[in-house]
């Protein structure tokens, strides 16, 4: 579209440029944000760009919808384009865009063709998709839809497999989540995406509350307000199903379904109320931070560990993951109940601890192995304790595992899957969540006594897992997403990509690079 004279617009356009730039979008991004900047140009006739106001804008997407007849997908493109224009461009808050006329969205009409031409189309597909052998005889059915046929398992290949730069493999992190978010449909953060049934899960209380911090400190690095939106909209989805009594239900999907709660999912939502609250302000945070406290508190056994709503009703040693979020309650709300909560549990977990490092009470399932997630969930808690109330023992107990784990650290960076008591390795499996949570460990451990060992075991396990992350596929429900085993059919959800795989991982390299820039004084994420 020729853009009519008037006021220059150039340096706006370097500017837009400038901001795609610095939050790292693609190029894709760019391009459409341009076009959309351009066709608002010519509607307001080159009119200087400080005088352009909210008004300007409602007039603008309303033509779009009236005159020229666009689908309601292309319209809110428009509106995205704009809102980042003003933004972060002409440095104008948007307001309230209301009155503006929707584009009608057109009904959806399912492409339905016979099994002859879907073949036709798979065999044509087959070599660039991967979709593996043709399709089986059947006589159920003369018809189906291109979609139920295209419902294959993923495999992915080594092709889907490749190591970028450390800030490429955080942004496709990211933006994995935000697809994870989109499939919930609620604000939370899908648990997460099957690869052989091709299906997203409903949303997960327990990730999508320690998600927040993550994605508020990537949202800061990379200046995203857009992320920090996402954030802010995942604390309300927590706080919406934040059930009477303060605790949170397991699994959130129907909400008129009998819920159950879980002590250790009660623990992860604090993170994120406080977050939350740290970022946006507002005493609903904080206060639904306490009331999930005090639900903790009145579920706490004697000895300091929770057994009653627990996975299998039974006690873990990684409930002190808990006990950490619990300590930062208490520096919020000023409240010594939740440190003194935190210290019972703190003492119950350095009980099970054996003299080869080993706990009592890793694994999900009493005698069965403990996968690295669990092993590294409990490391993480009692370090970061120990850390916050200079707890000597809570942290020389971190180390005695943490130095075994460097011995098992296999050439490629990885770790074992799981363990069994005295250290014996399940080798035929890595844990992807496992291992970043062990680098962001070691890395820890590193600020903390300066030994080298573990600022390099740290790298080597980072860089195993960006090598894993799926990159190299334009599949946006894969594309990003960090497996929870390798192989993909390991023995931790098994054909999966959890939501908390990313979410570590993305831990795991922005406590990396801060660690590369400032050494030993890096604060953590």
């Amino acid at each position: 579209t020729s853009v009519k004279h008037g006021a220059s617009w150039k340096a706006e356009y370097d500017a837009l440029a400038n901001e795609i730039k610095l939050r790292h979008y693609s190029p894709k991004t760019l391009k459409t944000y341009k076009h959309w900047v351009r066709e608002y140009q010519t509607f307001t006739c080159s009119q200087d760009p400080r005088e352009l106001t909210t008004e300007h804008v409602k007039r603008f997407l309303t033509s779009l919808a009236v005159r020229h007849k666009v689908a309601a997908s292309t319209q809110n493109q428009a509106f995205n384009a704009l809102l980042f224009f003003h933004r972060h461009v002409l440095k104008k808050e948007f307001g309230k865009v209301e009155g503006v006329v929707r584009a009608k969205r057109k009904p959806y009409i399912p492409v339905v063709l016979s099994r002859d031409e879907i073949e036709a189309i798979l065999n044509r597909a087959r070599a660039h998709r991967r979709l593996g052998a043709p399709l089986p005889a059947t006589r159920s059915s003369s018809l189906l839809t291109l979609k139920q046929l295209l419902r294959r398992p993923i495999k992915p290949t080594a092709g889907w497999h490749t190591r970028l730069s450390d800030d490429e493999h955080l942004a496709l992190a990211a933006q994995w989540l935000t697809v994870a978010q989109d499939a919930a449909g609620n604000g939370g953060l899908a648990q997460l995406y099957h690869t052989v049934r091709r299906e997203w899960t409903p949303a997960y209380p327990e990730t999508t509350g320690y998600a927040i911090p993550t994605l508020l400190h990537y949202a800061r690095v990379t200046r995203d307000e857009q992320l920090r939106e996402r954030a802010r909209q995942m604390a309300q989805y927590l706080l919406s199903v934040q059930l009477a009594n303060g605790a949170v239900p397991i699994v959130h999907n129907d909400p008129h379904q009998v819920v159950q709660p879980c002590a250790f999912d009660v623990g992860q939502v604090i993170y994120g109320y406080l977050a939350a609250y740290r970022e946006f302000g507002g005493g609903e945070y904080l206060e639904a931070a306490r009331r999930a406290g005090d639900w903790l508190i009145r579920d706490q056994e004697p000895d300091g560990s929770w057994v009653r709503f627990t996975y299998n009703n039974v006690a873990h040693a990684w409930e002190v993951r808990g006990s950490w979020a619990l300590l930062l309650l208490a520096q919020a709300a000023g409240d010594e109940r939740y440190t003194q909560a935190a210290r019972r549990n703190l003492a119950w977990t350095l009980a099970q601890q054996h003299a080869d490092g080993w706990f009592d009470h890793l694994a999900l399932t009493p005698g069965a192995a403990a996968v690295m997630h669990t092993i590294a969930y409990t490391l993480e808690g009692l370090l970061e304790c120990g850390l916050y109330l200079n707890n000597e023992q809570a942290i020389q107990a971190v180390c005695r595992p943490a130095e075994v784990l460097l011995a098992h650290q296999r050439d490629d960076g990885s770790l074992p899957g799981a363990f069994v008591a005295d250290w014996r390795r399940v080798d035929h499996f890595s844990c992807l969540t496992g291992n970043a949570q062990m680098a962001i460990v070691w890395l820890r451990l590193y600020q903390w006594s300066g030994d080298e060992q573990y600022l390099n075991a740290a790298g080597r396990a980072i860089d195993f897992v960006c090598r894993s992350q799926l990159v190299c596929t334009r599949d946006r429900d894969v594309r990003g997403s960090v497996p929870g085993s390798v192989p993909l059919s390991g023995d931790y959800l098994p054909y999966s990509l959890p939501n908390w795989a990313a979410k570590f991982f993305m831990d795991a390299v922005l406590l990396g690079q801060t660690v590369r820039r400032a050494g030993r004084a890096a604060a953590p994420p």
